[in-house]
């Protein structure tokens, strides 16, 4: 791929960064940093110049750059394009570039199918595809995706880890659960597997308790996002305060992605609700609002950010305002399985605000 030496161990550092288990900006960051030093040595080097493009788009999607991050993305795959058009990593970045950066589900299946078409043994083939066929709701075709990808790869904990994810999201808990131990087995030094198996366990057993054994035997208990499940562990058994001091020590400055700072104030907003702090509620929910309200300013194709827009609008008591959030969030994606709970719980809350209690029902049903 290159010949300047120098380059490809820049390259290499990258890509250790890149494959981390995880998904920590900071470690996106340090890939860039990496990368875009091997290009500065070797301006044509093709695995570069998508590997760099790949982060950049998943930088967009985290919300801690904004669209010009996107534009440095599709510079860099053009400069593929004119040096390997029909490289089928090159044809596969495009892909994520229209899914993360623009939520094109349609178009990024063309150029992953291509890249399908291209390299039917490359396992991130099928794992890319069965990524967009997860967000366009098709769960049991991009298990299959997924399960091809890990029978060319069967060591790979990230794979492991997204096809226990996809099972739990088809209610197969116990073989999610086998999936999230193998995770954890592989790469028992990431915490994502930790906090998705304890969350399985909400959900099949609603054995709080277990759950919590799990996040305390991350090897980052002081993670933000085992805190943060932790907190809502404290919630789920009433335990408010202890929640709102453990959110409260860890500080959203702690917090990485836009997204997840949003989902942040929503946490510690329904603790302080929840405990009778109503005036400190409210605050923290003026302040998602506003937050939001920027967030979709610079995101505007981002959908979810309009269902926790109208979370915050509920909360506020701003009922005229709830719908055309949904409605545009509706508009912009397809509301999947996989985020399908927290849209539905949004609108049974604005229903039972609305004292509709049919319509609650409904929801609910």
């Amino acid at each position: 791929p290159t010949e300047n030496m120098e380059a490809y161990q820049f390259y290499l550092r990258g890509m250790e960064f890149w494959h981390r288990p995880g998904f920590e900006i900071a470690h996106f960051r340090s890939a860039v940093k990496f990368l875009e030093l091997a290009l500065e040595l070797d301006p044509d080097f093709v695995p570069a110049l998508f590997a760099l493009a790949n982060i950049n788009s998943m930088l967009y999607l985290t919300g801690e750059e904004d669209e010009r991050i996107l534009d440095k993305a599709k510079a860099l795959l053009e400069r593929a394009d004119e040096l390997e058009p029909d490289h089928p990593e090159v044809r596969l970045a495009w892909g994520y570039y229209y899914y993360l950066g623009f939520f094109d589900y349609d178009r990024a299946l063309v150029e992953m199918r291509a890249a399908e078409k291209a390299a039917p043994q490359l396992f991130k083939v099928p794992e890319a595809i069965s990524y967009v066929l997860r967000r366009q709701g098709n769960l049991e075709e991009a298990t299959d995706y997924l399960m091809r990808a890990l029978e060319m790869d069967p060591r790979n904990a990230h794979l492991h880890l997204n096809v226990a994810r996809n099972l739990r999201s088809l209610e197969d808990f116990g073989e999610a659960e086998r999936h999230f131990d193998q995770a954890i087995l592989l790469s028992p030094e990431g915490t994502n597997a930790y906090w998705e198996k304890a969350q399985n366990i909400i959900a099949w057993k609603g054995d709080l308790a277990s759950a919590r054994a799990v996040l305390e035997g991350s090897p980052r208990p002081d993670a933000p996002s085992i805190i943060t499940l932790l907190a809502r562990l404290d919630m789920y058994e009433r335990e408010y305060e202890r929640g709102i001091t453990r959110l409260r020590s860890l500080g959203m400055e702690a917090i990485e992605g836009a997204d997840d700072r949003v989902n942040f104030l929503i946490q510690l907003g329904l603790l302080q609700k929840y405990a009778g702090h109503e005036e400190r509620a409210r605050r923290l929910f003026s302040d998602g609002r506003i937050k939001g309200l920027a967030f979709s300013q610079d995101r505007p194709r981002q959908f979810d950010i309009y269902v926790h827009v109208a979370f915050f609008e509920n909360e506020l008591g701003n009922l005229e305002a709830v719908p055309p959030n949904l409605a545009k969030a509706h508009e912009l994606g397809d509301v999947d399985k996989y985020f399908r709970g927290y849209w539905d719980y949004v609108k049974i809350s604005y229903a039972i605000n609305l004292g509709d209690a049919e319509l609650a029902v409904e929801e609910i049903r």
